[in-house]
């Protein structure tokens, strides 16, 4: 009991709910987005938080002389500083276009309620313990409640998981020597060579060099998906995702969870059962298999911290608002670029160099380029260019083309340096994971057409129709190699609206 009574008084007196505030963000979004924060990316915002709540409490004791009402200032500015910018992307997803969701009625309101509550504070001549009880009270059990949830998804991922979405192949009683190395090479946004017709620019050169390799070009391939993770967590697993949902907008929140789809593929693990080496030369960190290429904030997991700081979020949401790019996002989007690139050439230099691997076990390569998607920072004959913000709908389209000619350079020195050098029975997939992104509605049915090449060193593909689909793409594979048969699924197509 006097323990008890002991920790009550404590609660009582002390303002831990200062550092509770920014803690709980911190772990709240660990909990939203486990096993996906790279603190890295976000550690400048996480310090700033702690530090923004200390510097707002001693602003506060100076002004008042008083600890526990200084403490209370703190907190009341702190609450809207880290809380406001979600406040206003809830009132802008649900009443977009009403004035409540407008920054001219939002930020008088919200500084008014900020000094009715000042105010209120200044004047009453409480002790507040009660109030601190509540409110250090209140967010130890918040922040509990996300703990309890972290570790319960910490206790999940240890168990293996149950083939929730592959299909239930069996082990293949098959010698190493007639298992083939599998290269499956993605260049991001490729869409396929009629698309690109349609978009006014011919692509046959590629298609007739590869064809001339002993490719066959799958003409009339799609993705079933328009967002990268759901596009290759449903082709790793070979199923459709019961994740994907065609009827809400893919925000961050989301929007990441779903690259666990692809991390927790169960198709890894059945190759690795049956001997295959995976070999990840991607930004997906697999289960055993991380990738080591170093990269930037690809999923844009600062903007989410950035929702946290009601300056910043004001400062770039209002730049967009008057038609231009803060000039903090244009020097990041370069420096992003940048890195991008260098990760880009660093993959290319690893499968140029792959036949000097001379492991007898077959392997599973998975090479993931960010090329051609936008913004795009290659001419045809691979030169950097800087990036412009102010590009026209077409200048768009005619830079993402120019990268394109660049890229096929890059596709056939990889195709002929793999084949070239190919021991073993070799199976090449290169393919865009999904197609161009027009961000318009009228035509969302133009962004599932991808880039799709298959390279069987058999030669059979009765098993590859023309209208192959991501989905089916190793029920083809499996059938061709592992003398599986494996049924194709339908094709469809699920248009995820994006931001």
């Amino acid at each position: 009991m006097q323990q008890i009574k002991r920790i009550k008084a404590i609660l009582e007196s002390k303002p831990f709910f200062l550092l509770l505030l920014p803690l709980y963000v911190l772990i709240r979004l660990e909990n939203i987005f486990y096993g996906l924060v790279s603190y890295r990316f976000v550690g400048n915002q996480v310090l700033f938080m702690i530090l923004a709540s200390i510097l707002m409490h001693l602003i506060s004791r100076r002004i008042t002389g008083e600890k526990k009402k200084s403490a209370l200032i703190a907190f009341i500015l702190m609450l809207s500083w880290l809380y406001a910018g979600l406040l206003k992307n809830y009132l802008h997803e649900h009443h977009r276009g009403l004035f409540p969701e407008s920054y001219t009625y939002f930020l008088p309101t919200l500084l008014v309620m900020i000094l009715v509550a000042i105010a209120a504070v200044l004047k009453s001549r409480k002790h507040f313990n009660r109030t601190f009880l509540f409110i250090n009270s209140l967010w130890f059990i918040f922040i509990l409640i996300e703990g309890i949830s972290i570790l319960s998804k910490s206790i999940q991922t240890a168990i293996p998981k149950e083939q929730f979405y592959t299909v239930n192949n069996p082990r293949f009683n098959i010698p190493d020597t007639l298992k083939p190395d599998i290269y499956y090479i993605i260049f991001d946004s490729y869409s396929s060579g009629t698309m690109l017709q349609k978009m006014g620019f011919d692509n046959h050169r590629i298609e007739e060099k590869l064809s001339a390799s002993g490719f066959k070009m799958i003409t009339k391939g799609t993705s079933n998906y328009n967002l990268t993770p759901f596009s290759i967590g449903s082709t790793l697993n070979m199923q459709y995702l019961e994740e994907a949902d065609t009827g809400k907008k893919y925000y961050l929140d989301n929007y990441l969870p779903a690259i666990n789809i692809v991390k927790q593929n169960t198709m890894f693990p059945w190759l690795q059962q049956n001997g295959y080496r995976i070999i990840n030369h991607t930004f997906f960190d697999f289960p055993g298999n991380h990738s080591g290429i170093r990269t930037h904030d690809i999923w844009d997991m600062g903007d989410t911290y950035a929702q946290h700081n009601l300056g910043l979020k004001v400062y770039k949401d209002l730049a967009w608002k008057i038609g231009m790019r803060p000039w903090i996002t244009i020097k990041k989007m370069q420096h992003d670029v940048d890195l991008r690139d260098a990760y880009d050439d660093t993959v290319y230099q690893r499968l140029l160099n792959s036949y000097i691997d001379n492991d007898a076990s077959p392997k599973f390569v998975y090479a993931h380029f960010f090329m051609p998607h936008i913004p795009t920072s290659h001419d045809s004959a691979g030169r950097k260019i800087p990036i412009n913000n102010h590009l026209t709908p077409d200048e768009e389209k005619k830079g993402y083309w120019e990268e394109i000619l660049y890229v096929n350079k890059r596709i056939g020195n990889i195709s002929d340096a793999l084949i070239q050098h190919s021991k073993k029975p070799l199976v090449i997939i290169i393919q865009g994971d999904h197609g161009y992104r027009f961000y318009d509605d009228t035509k969302k049915q133009d962004e599932f057409p991808n880039f799709f090449a298959v390279y069987f060193s058999s030669k059979d593909y009765r098993q590859v129709p023309d209208t192959l689909s991501n989905v089916n793409l190793f029920r083809a594979v499996m059938n061709t190699y592992f003398n599986q048969q494996i049924p194709f699924e339908t094709n469809k197509h699920f248009f995820l609206q994006y931001k």
